[in-house]
């Protein structure tokens, strides 16, 4: 693997400083210590350097980049990994493998920002009915729009407690064995 990328480097005609600073500026930052880790051997290139590096390469000897090259470059990083003998023998599979993972990422990722904003949009919701409650019971005298006054609506919620308060009155009665039935509640106004 080392021996592959170091015939890469020659046939840029390049040292190892210019090949690192100029696969740096093509997006891929690399500095020259690491990449000569990578042509001694002692450390293990990304999968991305590939085709970064073939591109390099190309752009060197004035030709386009082979597909065929790029992969077999991926295959022999794959294989010097070691990770498992499917990303040997398939550098495709292996590659496809680390973009369900990438996209796995993106997707929680966004799932994240989804809930934050949903979080944010309820929040909002909630804020504007409490600003539409107050508008609408202080700013109109339409006797209809008396309903959303807040001490009309603390009116009705009052109501509904008092109506779950004799339900479980009721409840009570029924497991004690009781026959005395607690008088209803007076019916909530709407």
């Amino acid at each position: 693997m080392a021996e592959h990328l170091r015939v890469l480097r020659t046939r840029a005609g390049l040292s190892s400083g210019e090949c690192a600073a100029r696969l740096s500026s093509s997006g891929r930052r690399v500095d020259h210590t690491r990449f000569s880790k990578f042509l001694n051997g002692r450390e293990i290139p990304p999968v991305e350097l590939a085709p970064l590096l073939h591109g390099l390469v190309a752009e060197c000897e004035g030709g386009t980049v082979g597909v065929e090259e790029v992969a077999r470059t991926r295959a022999l990083i794959y294989a010097a990994r070691g990770r498992d003998s499917i990303a040997a023998q398939s550098p495709e599979l292996a590659e496809a493998r680390e973009q369900i993972l990438e996209l796995r990422q993106t997707l929680q990722s966004e799932r994240d920002e989804r809930l934050v904003v949903e979080d944010e949009l309820r929040a909002l919701r909630a804020q504007r009915m409490v600003a539409l409650c107050w508008e609408t019971a202080g700013e109109r005298d339409d006797p209809a729009r008396e309903t959303f006054k807040p001490t009309t609506i603390t009116k009705h919620i009052d109501a509904e407690l008092r109506w779950v308060e004799w339900a479980q009155e009721v409840l009570l009665m029924v497991v004690s064995g009781s026959t005395e039935m607690p008088p209803e509640p007076d019916q909530p106004t709407r």
